[in-house]
C-alpha cells in the first residue's frame, strides 16, 4: 500500500484504524499494526482518514516533504518498484480483468509487508481475502449493470425502428394529404366562381337591409357619446326624468339614438384617467349576459355610462312597492333570487385569472324588463375606482343603507373579492325572505331559525311560503352573511345549487 500510494501520487486514503469490536469513544488514535505503519511509512502528501466502526478516529494532515524524506520515499519506491517488476516475470500472465489484476497486486504487495516490516496476527488475512472478494463481488454487480444497460440499448434501439417506420408511414400519409389539398383547391376554385355570382345578389339584398345592419351595430357595439348627446336626451337633464340615486352617481332615462336609455351620470371623484375609464367600459360592454344590463357606450367627457332601460324599476322600488305597485310574490322572489345567482357565478367566473367583481351589489342596483326578470346594473365600475379609504367613504356616504350591504372585511381592509359580492347577495336574500329593513336583518333571522319561528317573520305579502324553501333561503343567506370569508359559500356551486332547483316554484 505504501507503494502504490507513492507509484499513483494517491493524496487522499481512508482506512480503518482498528477491528469495529475494539472501538470505543475515547479511541484517539489507531491501533492497528498497519494503520501505524501507514502512518509512519505513507507519503507525506498523502491525507489520512483513519475510521472504526462508522466513525472517524483520526486525521493525518498531508505535509511539504522535506529533501530527507524525498530521498527515502523514492528508495522506498524504487524497491518497491524493482521487487513489483520481478514478481511480474516471474508470474505466468492470467486472464484477469483489470479489477482482478489490481486485487491479485494488492494481494501480493500485502503479503509482501506481512512478511516483511508488518507481523500482523495470521487472522488479519482472512479479512483482506473478505475484503477482496467483496470487491469482485462488487465487479461482478457492475457487469451485470452494464449487461442490463445493453438490452435496454438493445429494446431501444427496437423501438427506434418502429418509431422509424411509423415516420415514414406518416410520411407516405402526408403526401396523400397534399394530393387531397391540391385536388380540394381545385374544387375550391369552382366555389369561388360560384361564390362571386352569390355575392352579387348578396350586394343587392344587402343595400335594402343596411339600415337595418347600422341600427344593430349601433345596439350590439360600444358607442362614444358626446357630453350635447346626453343633455339633449334628458332635456338638460331634467329633474323629472331622475330615476335614481346612488353612492356612484345620478341616473336619468333619456331617449337617445331613436332608443329609450337609462344614463347615469357618475360622481368623477376617485375615478381613474378618462382614457382608462373608456378602455374599461369598453371591456365591461362586451360582457353579455342575459342577466347582465347592457351597457351600450359612454361618455368619457362626463364620466357618464349608457344602459339600456327597464321598465320596471329596481328591485327595491319594488320591496318597497314604489308608486303603489303590487308585492312581488315569492315565486317572483325566488326567481330573481336564482338569476341574481347565476349572473354574479357568471361575473366571477368571467374574468379569470382574475374575477369580475361587482363591489356594488344592492337591490337598487337590479333593475327588472317588462317580465320581471332581473338584470345587475353598476356591475364592474369598481374596477375604476382608485383604491382608498376616501373612496370607499364616498360610495357609503351617497346611501347609509349602501353600508349594510358591503363586506365587513372589506371596509376593515380595503381588499375587494368575490367574498364581498357573497356577503352583500346574502343581505340580498334575506330582505326578499322577510321584506324588512336591513339594520339588524341578520340577528333577527338567526334568532328565528335557531327558535324555530321563521314563518312569524316571513313577508306575508308575498304570499304562502313554503316552509322547505323559506328555511334553505334563510340558511343559505346566514352563511352568506358569515363575517369571515373563508366561511362564506361558493355562489356559483353551493349558492346556485341551492336556488336553481326553486327557480320554476309553481
Amino acid at each position: 500500500m505504501v507503494s502504490l500510494i507513492s507509484e499513483h501520487g494517491v493524496t487522499e486514503l481512508v482506512m480503518g484504524a482498528a477491528t469495529d469490536k475494539y472501538y470505543s469513544k475515547k479511541m484517539k488514535a489507531p491501533t492497528s499494526k498497519k494503520a501505524l505503519a501507514m502512518i509512519a511509512q505513507a507519503n507525506p502528501a498523502c491525507k489520512i482518514w483513519f475510521i472504526c466502526s462508522g466513525n472517524l478516529v483520526c486525521t493525518r494532515e498531508p505535509h511539504q516533504i522535506t529533501p530527507t524524506e524525498q530521498t527515502m520515499n523514492a528508495t522506498q519506491m524504487s524497491s518497491g518498484a524493482s521487487m513489483a517488476t520481478q514478481s511480474e516475470r516471474m508470474a505466468p500472465t492470467p486472464p484477469f480483468s483489470p479489477i482482478e489484476a489490481s486485487t491479485s497486486a494488492a494481494a501480493s504487495h500485502y503479503k509482501r509487508v506481512k512478511d516483511d516490516d508488518l507481523p500482523y496476527p495470521s487472522g488479519r488475512w482472512g479479512q483482506e481475502e473478505s475484503e477482496l472478494e467483496e470487491i469482485k463481488r462488487h465487479r461482478d454487480e457492475i457487469l451485470q449493470d452494464l449487461c442490463r444497460a445493453d438490452k435496454h440499448r438493445e429494446a431501444l434501439e427496437v423501438e427506434a425502428t418502429k418509431f422509424k417506420h411509423m415516420v415514414e408511414e406518416l410520411k407516405e400519409k402526408l403526401a396523400e394529404a397534399h394530393c387531397l389539398i391540391l385536388h380540394l383547391e381545385k374544387d375550391n376554385e369552382k366555389l369561388q366562381q360560384e361564390r362571386v355570382c352569390a355575392v352579387k345578389e348578396a350586394n343587392l339584398l344587402r343595400k335594402r337591409v343596411q339600415e337595418l345592419e347600422i341600427s344593430r351595430y349601433e345596439k350590439e357595439n360600444f358607442c362614444e357619446f358626446k357630453y350635447e348627446e346626453l343633455k339633449e336626451a334628458t332635456h338638460g337633464f331634467d329633474d323629472s326624468l331622475k330615476i335614481g340615486d346612488g353612492g356612484y352617481g345620478s341616473v336619468y332615462k333619456g331617449f337617445l339614438r331613436g332608443s329609450t336609455v337609462a344614463i347615469k351620470m357618475l360622481n368623477p371623484r376617485g375615478m381613474q384617467g378618462k382614457t382608462e375609464f373608456f378602455k374599461e367600459m369598453s371591456v365591461l360592454s362586451k360582457v353579455r349576459h342575459p342577466n347582465l344590463a347592457t351597457l351600450i357606450g359612454a361618455c368619457p367627457e362626463t364620466w357618464a355610462l349608457v344602459y339600456e332601460f327597464l321598465p320596471n324599476g329596481s328591485l327595491e322600488d319594488r320591496l318597497s312597492c314604489k308608486g303603489n305597485t303590487s308585492p312581488l310574490t315569492w315565486q317572483t322572489r325566488v326567481r330573481i333570487a336564482a338569476e341574481v345567482c347565476f349572473a354574479l357565478a357568471f361575473l366571477h367566473s368571467n374574468g379569470k385569472p382574475i374575477a369580475l367583481i361587482h363591489g356594488d351589489l344592492k337591490p337598487s342596483n337590479i333593475l327588472l324588463d317588462s317580465k320581471f326578470v332581473s338584470r345587475l346594473g353598476d356591475y364592474g365600475l369598481c374596477r375604476l375606482l382608485e383604491a382608498d379609504e376616501s373612496t370607499i367613504l364616498t360610495r357609503c356616504s351617497g346611501d347609509m343603507g349602501t353600508f349594510v350591504y358591503m363586506d365587513p372585511e372589506f371596509l376593515a381592509s380595503g381588499e375587494l373579492t368575490p367574498c364581498s359580492d357573497v356577503y352583500s347577495f346574502g343581505i340580498i336574500l334575506l330582505r326578499l325572505l322577510t321584506g324588512r329593513p336591513t339594520f339588524g336583518i341578520i340577528n333577527e333571522v338567526q334568532k328565528a331559525v335557531t327558535q324555530g319561528k321563521l314563518e312569524k317573520i316571513l313577508d306575508k305579502s308575498a304570499g304562502a311560503w313554503p316552509v322547505a324553501v323559506a328555511t334553505k333561503i334563510a340558511n343559505l343567506g346566514l352563511r352568506c352573511c358569515e363575517i369571515k370569508r373563508k366561511a362564506r359559500p361558493d355562489i356559483g356551486s353551493e349558492a346556485w345549487q341551492v336556488l336553481e332547483p326553486m327557480m320554476n316554484q309553481p
